[in-house]
């Protein structure tokens, strides 16, 4: 499900939904977010009852000291996204006093101790959004918890974080001379693999996207980010990127989970892996990836609905 609104916030606004389960733009993703089990359905396009729907659901409020969403070094960056989609989207943030850089084109993000967060409106159409996690699993840095933290910010907020892909479709010879079909997204071939620096895509469908709501979701993220960070990391792998060839067992093993738990966390029909995401059975045990959160940054409040 995909909550598609108009720029225009009224109470005209649309509600465009994949399917008919409604609560659960905040409850879905790879099963990393509690209270799958018992999804409510409606019928409905009506915007003020998807609105009290939505508010009924309970949810946890913490905060977060917003000098340590300042002290993150953001860097908004502008990758094939609209002008006026990634103007909108910052005009917001600055609104809500978020301190940022502003980047186009991957261009002045290539720093240490960095979290950039690149908004892209090329890679998926319609109303899809994907988030992009390192293509790279050498990579130093804490790329996977912001993706998953970003994945799951815009779940709460009404966006279908669909998956989490590692790297986008492309051509090239890997190490090994295999032709693959997937490349690093271009904020990562920005990014020299010696960096500390923490990046995420996220790519939006063409459908229209409001700008408020993803401002909210980024600051949303960011917030479980800190959070996971402060209280939850144990400097485990989060996300890795498996190969065609490869077993679910290796993973496991990478991991140091089992098998079966690897398998049955991501819906693995096969022990026989594809180029797929592969993600830790640990993040659905962990807080800021599966809890309906309201972070209050500050006086700021990370709820977009």
């Amino acid at each position: 499900m995909k909550v598609k609104v108009s720029d225009n916030v009224s109470s005209e606004k649309k509600y465009k939904m994949k399917g008919t389960k409604v609560g659960v733009a905040i409850l879905t993703s790879l099963g990393l977010i509690a209270g799958i089990g018992n999804m409510k359905t409606i019928n409905t396009n009506d915007s003020e009852e998807l609105s009290l729907m939505i508010a009924d659901i309970p949810v946890n409020t913490t905060s977060i000291s917003k000098n340590m969403i300042d002290d993150l070094n953001v860097i908004i960056n502008d990758c094939d996204c609209s002008d006026s989609l990634f103007d909108d989207v910052c005009d917001k943030l600055r609104e809500d006093n978020i301190i940022f850089k502003q980047s186009r084109n991957n261009s002045d993000i290539n720093y240490d101790g960095s979290v950039v967060i690149t908004l892209d409106q090329q890679y998926v159409s319609g109303a899809d959004t994907f988030i992009f996690a390192p293509y790279d699993n050498a990579r130093i840095g804490d790329s996977d918890s912001l993706a998953l933290s970003m994945q799951t910010a815009l779940k709460q907020n009404g966006f279908l974080s669909d998956d989490i892909l590692c790297g986008v479709i492309g051509y090239r010879e890997n190490e090994n001379g295999v032709i693959t079909g997937v490349i690093p997204t271009k904020t990562e071939e920005a990014i020299d693999s010696s960096k500390d620096t923490s990046f995420v895509t996220i790519s939006f469908g063409t459908d229209n996207v409001n700008a408020e709501w993803v401002a909210k979701s980024i600051e949303n993220g960011l917030a479980r980010f800190v959070d996971y960070r402060n209280n939850y990391d144990s400097q485990q792998d989060l996300i890795y990127r498996a190969d065609v060839g490869q077993s679910a067992e290796d993973v496991a093993n990478y991991f140091g989970t089992s098998t079966a738990d690897l398998c049955s966390f991501n819906k693995l029909e096969s022990t026989q892996l594809n180029a797929q995401t592969i993600i830790n059975p640990v993040a659905g045990n962990t807080e800021p990836f599966n809890k309906v959160t309201i972070y209050n940054v500050g006086d700021i409040k990370t709820r977009a609905y």
